[in-house]
């Protein structure tokens, strides 16, 4: 127990001699963890496609049961059995209208996967310069205890001021890499994520138009028309 209450107090020892910009860096990194295993979380909860339910929901619609599909997709919280749910409820949506009600609603539902990720981006772009705004500080705070104080201990003071001024780039820099690593990484499984959603909303349209469920010649441009314009990009 002594030996953990010695790493507190060495680490509030450290803390304070960093000076007040430790504080806000301090912050900054649990607010980017906590961050991160959010998001996590929820990435990984996404990424668990139920694809027994899918196909079930599938033999429903070549039934024409529509209704137990929809209850089905209700049963799991996830973007792709809301996206099927959508999809199944606006059947009746001429094709090009249909794909562009898909493609609007897989955009709408999809920025849960991208939330608060602008926070790590500020926190990777904010902590070095909180750093570097700490250690000029500091160096102002060596050089004036230099002017002051004087005698021959001069370089000492400048080397123990300097020393500690360094502290807070470097707890910059700590806190703003793995956060922007963290950011590219979420970023890339969201964006993967998204690319999933619109293959199944181009399926689901392209079977939709196989079975007949809707009427794709009520807009007048081809059985094809709604699906190939459910490739975009986002």
């Amino acid at each position: 127990m002594s030996a953990y209450l010695s790493q507190f107090s060495t680490g509030m020892a450290t803390l304070r001699s960093g000076g007040p910009m430790l504080i806000p860096l301090l912050f900054l990194s649990l607010a980017a963890t906590a961050i991160v295993l959010d998001r996590l979380a929820i990435l990984r909860r996404e990424q668990r496609t139920p694809a027994d339910i899918i196909t079930r929901v599938y033999r429903l619609l070549e039934r024409r049961n529509y209704d137990m599909a929809v209850a089905l997709c209700e049963t799991r919280p996830l973007l792709v059995m809301d996206l099927l749910r959508y999809g199944v409820v606006n059947r009746d949506a001429a094709g090009t209208l249909l794909a562009a009600q898909i493609r609007s609603h897989v955009r709408q539902r999809s920025s849960v996967l991208y939330r608060n990720l602008f926070m790590l981006a500020l926190v990777a772009a904010v902590a070095p310069l909180l750093g570097l705004l700490g250690t000029v500080w500091g160096m102002i705070r060596s050089f004036d205890a230099l002017f002051e104080r004087g005698g021959a201990d001069q370089l000492q003071i400048v080397a123990d001021g300097i020393s500690v001024a360094l502290l807070t780039t470097f707890a910059g820099l700590v806190v703003a890499l793995p956060t922007y690593i963290a950011y590219r990484y979420l970023m890339n499984r969201a964006n993967r994520l998204v690319r999933q959603l619109q293959r199944y909303g181009i399926s689901l349209v392209r079977f939709l138009q196989a079975e007949d469920i809707y009427h794709p010649a009520v807009d007048g441009a081809g059985s094809d028309t709604g699906a190939d314009d459910l490739e975009w990009e986002r």
